[in-house]
């Protein structure tokens, strides 16, 4: 900026001397011409105090005038920035735009390359499938030959047939009314020869475990079945033994006093209990389910068997000592089985009779106390009859119970009540 300012500082110290200089000579020139020294002095100093004043405007219109210049001069320097950085965008951006242009030759060559193989392939596929049609055409073609022919042949056999059935059709005719006329007898014999019998329950023979320990000395025995399998305390199982021919020897029952996780301890039951009797002989029950005598009223064995309708008379049911309980004997229950829940039904009426107020077709118990037993051994009792029923406990006269019934028709096996008598005295 002082390089700048030089010149024009030079021309006004130049103009300010020239001033001065020309005031003095012109004062001299009055002196010499008569005027005062002071006047001529003091109008010099005007003279020259106008022109500075003059020469500090014009050097203000000057530094306006710089300043104009430097503000246009920076103006220019900001555009010629501003086109610059632009250049070196654009020069960037015309970089970027040749490297994208040789990547689009090298994808249109790939594309162009890629086109030929496409072709190249689709014309080749193209005639695979060509030739594969024709073949295919050719043997459906054939196929549709040998059809026809079948049809044919299967069309002239169905004519065949037609004609056949015709002729059967009128000797159906002809016997049709001699066979209506046995519908009726055909119905009821069908109804006679498919009508459900009593099914009996085999779970009185099914095995719920085995004897693995038995002490008779000490009345100790250990079964295989224990509170894993659902055995609780005071459970009953009967003790048998398998004999040749499949038959099955009772040798009593036992009563579990402690049950473990895997295994029970039991005793054998010594007690009393009412066998049936007959009330023309001597002859008293062997087990309190047997119902029938071998005697008649006339007190004579014969063939025939005569119902047990004397008074019970009690006797012990205990361990016979010339057929122990050994290892390996079988034990059940029937109310009971290891790891399941049965489902029982009883079957019976369950009215009461006015004067004694017992249920008139319980045989020894009530079905309320039979379901009490039931349900102590883990089973369960329902009111009505359908596929989940795993048994029907039969009481006196089942069949007046339409339950049952319809038990029987669904193939529900059955145990009667006398059956289960050594499993519910003792509940």
């Amino acid at each position: 900026m002082k390089e700048e300012n030089g010149p024009l500082i030079a021309l006004v110290a130049f103009i300010i001397l020239a001033m001065i200089f020309g005031g003095m000579a012109y004062s001299d020139k009055k002196a010499l011409d008569g005027e005062r020294p002071e006047d001529a002095l003091q109008k010099q100093i005007d003279d020259k105090v106008a022109g500075i004043a003059s020469q500090e405007a014009e050097v203000k219109s000057n530094d306006y005038k710089i300043a104009q210049y430097r503000k246009q001069i920076q103006e220019q320097v900001d555009r010629y920035d501003f086109f610059a950085d632009s250049m070196d965008d654009f020069t960037v951006e015309y970089t970027r735009r040749l490297k994208l242009k040789e990547s689009a030759d090298a994808y249109d060559k790939q594309g162009s390359d890629l086109s030929d193989k496409v072709s190249a392939k689709k014309a080749a596929t193209l005639q695979a499938i060509n030739k594969d049609t024709s073949e295919i055409r050719e043997k459906m073609e054939s196929e549709v030959s040998e059809k026809t022919k079948a049809r044919e042949a299967a069309v002239g056999r169905q004519r065949q047939v037609e004609e056949d059935m015709t002729a059967e059709a009128r000797r159906h005719v002809q016997s049709k009314n001699y066979e209506m006329t046995r519908l009726g007898d055909s119905k009821q014999t069908l109804a006679d020869l498919t009508r459900r019998e009593v099914e009996r329950a085999n779970v009185l023979t099914e095995a719920d475990g085995k004897v693995v320990f038995a002490d008779d000395v000490h009345n100790l025995i250990v079964i295989n079945i224990g509170t894993g399998a659902g055995v609780k305390n005071g459970y009953r199982f009967e003790v048998y033994a398998m004999r040749p021919g499949k038959k099955k020897v009772s040798k009593g029952y036992l009563e579990v006093v402690r049950a473990d996780p895997s295994k029970s301890q039991c005793r054998f039951l010594n007690r009393p209990i009412l066998m049936p009797k007959d009330a023309f002989s001597e002859y008293v029950a062997q087990q309190p389910e047997e119902i029938f005598s071998p005697y008649q009223q006339s007190g004579q064995k014969e063939a025939t068997a005569a119902p047990l309708m004397g008074t019970p008379r009690p006797v012990v049911l205990g361990y016979d000592p010339k057929d122990p309980i050994v290892e390996g004997d079988l034990v059940q229950n029937p109310l009971f089985d290891p790891g399941k829940t049965y489902t029982f039904y009883i079957a019976g009426l369950k009215d009461l009779d006015r004067d004694t107020g017992k249920q008139k077709s319980a045989i020894r118990y009530r079905w309320t106390e039979i379901k009490a037993v039931v349900q102590a051994y883990g089973g369960k009792v329902v009111n009505d009859v359908d596929i989940n029923v795993n048994y029907m406990i039969a009481q006196k006269d089942p069949t007046s119970d339409d339950k049952f019934q319809k038990g029987v028709e669904l193939g529900i096996p059955v145990i009667y009540e006398w059956e289960l008598f050594r499993f519910l005295d003792n509940k």
